[in-house]
Formats: C-alpha cells, structure tokens, sequence
C-alpha cells in the first residue's frame, strides 16, 4: 500500500523539513513505485557534498540504507562508491529504524546491492551470502527473501557459468516466502526475474 503512504510522506518532507528521515524514505517507496524520475530528483537532493544532509544522529544508518537501494535501482555507481564506504563497516549490523520500530534486516544486503551497481561480482557475492547467513540466524524470513532475490538478480547480471541454475534456485524460494507472507513487491520482482530466467 505505499502509493497510499506516499503522499502522506510527501506531507512530512515539505511540513518538517529540519527532519532529515522523511525524505530518503519517500525517495525509497518513489524507487519502490518505479517512480524514478521523482526518485532521482529526491536522490539528487540528498547526495549534495557527498550525504552531507543526512544528520549523523541515530537515524543515520537507517537513512544510508534506504539511500543504498535507491542507488541500486537508480544504477549510480558514483555514489554507490560513496555509499558502500558509509556502509561498509557495518556489514555483520542490522539496519534498524530507531527506536526499534522496524528492523531491515542485515546491511550486508545492502553492500550487496552497491556491489552489485559497482559491478564488483565476487564482493556483491560474499555480501549476499552473508547477509543470508546473518538473517538465518535471526529467523528474519522476509530478509532472507531479500537477499535471496537481489542475490539472484546479481547473478543474472553477472552471466557467469553456472550463475542461472542457482539464481532460479535462490529466486524461487524468494517467491515462495513472498507470496506467503504477502510481500507483493517483493512477489512481483521475483516474478519478473522469473520471466527473465526462463527467455
């Protein structure tokens, strides 16, 4: 229901615009959306001196994160560098929304993603398998989803031998644990790798 969410978002960012956290999240549900000329306008904004308007408070990890999936789905390598820098020691953390009101999941997920835009195969590799690992542990189900089909998506991009065969693999058991828990846009996005994996 974000096209829902949206304008009520919208509202905050134009309402409290000394709050620095509404924006990067209506700039991810605009990704979400595919509503990318909006979402690259919003990106623009926020990447101005490198991040440097995103406060350094405790929503900061958090807004790097949704900025990190917007950079993937916007395919802006030069400030995937500059993300994943941002990101990178917090590989093994878990993105949290604070005060704990929603958890992300792995942020290893998330430098798999900004690998992945940076087209460094072996490291969006071993982001994702850890980011797998890590929310096993945790029974996070609609995180392993996640990574499992962003895992999947990389490896089609890749196009190495033997990548198909296993990105069918891990996208279908992402579709499974979509469609159960009624993740739809997750559903919808494995469903179209589907497609893709079968032409």
């Amino acid at each position: 229901r974000l096209r829902e969410i949206a304008p009520m978002l919208q509202h905050f960012v134009e309402s409290t615009p000394a709050e620095g956290t509404w924006r990067p999240g209506l700039t991810l549900i605009y990704a979400e959306l595919e509503m990318l000329d909006k979402a690259r306008a919003e990106f623009e904004h926020l990447a101005r001196d490198d991040f440097g308007a995103i406060p350094e408070d405790a929503t900061w990890n958090n807004c790097m994160g949704m900025l990190a999936e917007v950079c993937h789905r916007l395919g802006d390598a030069r400030r995937a560098e500059t993300l994943y820098g941002f990101l990178a020691p917090y590989s093994r953390c878990n993105m949290v929304a604070p005060p704990m009101v929603a958890c992300y999941g792995a942020a290893a997920r998330h430098l798999g993603l900004l690998a992945t835009t940076l087209r460094r195969w072996d490291e969006a590799e071993r982001h994702f398998e850890l980011a797998i690992e890590l929310n096993e542990r945790q029974r996070g189900q609609p995180w392993i989803a996640h990574a499992r089909q962003s895992y999947a998506a990389m490896l089609v991009e890749r196009g190495a031998p033997g990548d198909r065969e296993r990105a069918t693999g891990l996208n279908t058991a992402a579709a499974g644990v979509a469609n159960d828990l009624g993740m739809q846009g997750l559903a919808e996005r494995c469903a179209m790798l589907a497609q893709r994996l079968r032409s």
